[in-house]
């Protein structure tokens, strides 16, 4: 057996080997087979290195390694070996060898060529490159033993795939290729519903040709068609088009989405989600807007599959066509759960009773998708969900009653009957709360809450056409009611 030890690990049939096996191509005995003693051992033995099959690494540099021959029960025998290395010029490597399209025209190519002539494309006017048929400029080049380094910078090429390219220098030409693959497609915004239909911007770079026409385009979410609507914009290096999003029966989640022309596809990842639900409490409010306490009355709004907020003016609130800004009504507070979010918020006034749309849409910055930048800014699909609110009219309602046997101003007069908190003068007494006489006439002074608009006469301030007020106390009607 007879292999060759390399003194560190090298690549290799896809991994790195420290040692490569020979073949024993002959073995002589030296001394002929007429000897038969056992110091009779000297033997020829011949073993061929394949240039095609040894790492390159061996072949191109050259390394100091060790022949090593075993024949058991005899011991190992070794002898050093030196591989001289090859001595032509010849291409090494250029890196990077893989790049996506849209960064080949701003990412420098480095070429590594070995015992090339010491002038070997080492100015911008002794060197020509080309890199997938257009020329690359001249950047730097140095030179380390054996080895010449040229950095060149590549062109913006409009189709992805590999590149035929070439150095040449001198009348010596070295050809290789690089490759430039195709970045993902974009698509805005970066999510919409499941049930489909929401609007798509698509972007894809690299295919190479101008397109014209929908038909020759195929675009797919989730494995599910979506229809191409028009080609916004083309080149032969970037296509803008739109296309309408399919319903997706995978539910809520991440799709996979690949848009497709003249056999090239371009992928790119989807958003989808369920319409966001409101529920309103309570769903009814007063005209005023007040609550018993005469205080803004606020109500509470719960959005499950609503985004989640961080301030106040994230969350847009509209009773009907009144925005809650802060002039009429405003976001009080928040709380986000999982899922969704919880807002309080004051209601506005409304001029008549009646059903209007409560919507509450989500205002703040999109959140960037799982596999999007976090520092850039997304388009997302709106966020919003109605309910029906109502308004009503409420009942009058008795705030307190004062009688009075006389009264501080004349009857007709159309002024109050109670002056200065007394029924008459200064000595008149104080008007009763909430009792009557059983007997006697006199007035009764009452403040009542939630009354509609009344028409009065203007001088008597009684109440007049086509208003119509009544008060009974115990069943007895009073014959004249005055608005004071």
């Amino acid at each position: 057996t007879v292999t060759l030890a390399l003194p560190q690990a090298v690549p290799y049939n896809g991994g790195s080997v420290t040692s490569y096996p020979l073949t024993v191509s002959s073995l002589t005995a030296v001394h002929g087979f007429q000897c038969a003693k056992e110091s009779c051992s000297r033997f020829t033995l011949a073993t061929e290195i394949p240039t095609a099959a040894m790492p390159s690494s061996l072949t191109e540099a050259g390394m100091s390694a060790t022949i090593e021959v075993s024949a058991p029960p005899a011991a190992t025998f070794t002898k050093p070996f030196s591989l001289a290395g090859a001595s032509s010029a010849a291409f090494v490597s250029a890196s990077p060898s893989v790049v996506q399209l849209q960064q080949a025209g701003t990412t420098p190519l480095t070429i590594i060529l070995r015992n090339v002539a010491g002038g070997y494309c080492a100015s911008a006017g002794a060197c020509s490159a080309i890199v997938g048929g257009l020329p690359a400029a001249w950047v730097s080049s140095s030179l380390s033993g054996s080895l010449r380094s040229v950095t060149v910078q590549p062109q913006q090429g409009s189709a992805a795939g590999a590149k035929a390219s070439s150095i040449s220098s001198g009348g010596v030409t070295f050809s290789f290729a690089v490759e430039h693959t195709l970045p993902p497609a974009t698509a805005s915004p970066v999510d919409g519903v499941c049930s489909g239909g929401t609007t798509l911007t698509i972007t894809a770079v690299g295919w190479g040709s101008v397109v014209s026409d929908t038909a020759d385009v195929e675009v797919t979410i989730g494995g599910a068609a979506a229809s191409v609507s028009s080609i916004s914009s083309s080149t032969a290096y970037t296509t803008t088009l739109t296309a309408v999003a399919p319903k997706l029966s995978g539910g809520p989640g991440e799709a996979a989405g690949v848009a497709t022309f003249g056999g090239v596809s371009s992928s790119f990842l989807w958003e989808c989600f369920d319409p966001p639900h409101l529920a309103v409490s309570p769903a009814t409010a007063p005209l005023k807007a007040l609550n018993s306490l005469g205080q803004a009355a606020v109500v509470e709004l719960s959005l499950s599959g609503f985004p989640q907020v961080t301030r106040a003016g994230d969350v847009s609130v509209y009773f009907g066509a009144t925005l809650c800004d802060g002039t009429e009504c405003a976001v009080r507070a928040f709380s986000n759960f999982i899922g969704g979010v919880s807002v309080s918020v004051s209601v506005p006034p409304s001029a008549s009773a009646g059903a209007v749309t409560l919507l509450v849409s989500f205002a703040g910055r999109a959140a960037p998708p799982s596999w999007g930048d976090a520092s850039a800014d997304y388009v997302r699909s709106p966020k919003s969900a109605s309910a029906p609110f109502t308004y009503f009219v409420p009942p009058p309602v008795v705030a307190s009653a004062l009688w009075c046997a006389e009264c501080a101003n004349p009857s007709g007069s159309g002024l109050p009957c109670i002056s200065s908190g007394r029924c008459g003068g200064a000595s008149a007494p104080a008007p009763i709360q909430g009792r009557v006489p059983l007997s006697g006439e006199g007035v009764l002074t009452l403040l009542v809450d939630n009354v509609p608009p009344i028409t009065v006469d203007p001088s008597t301030r009684a109440v007049a056409s086509p208003a119509r007020v009544t008060v009974s106390y115990g069943g007895a009607s009073f014959a004249a009611v005055r608005m004071v």
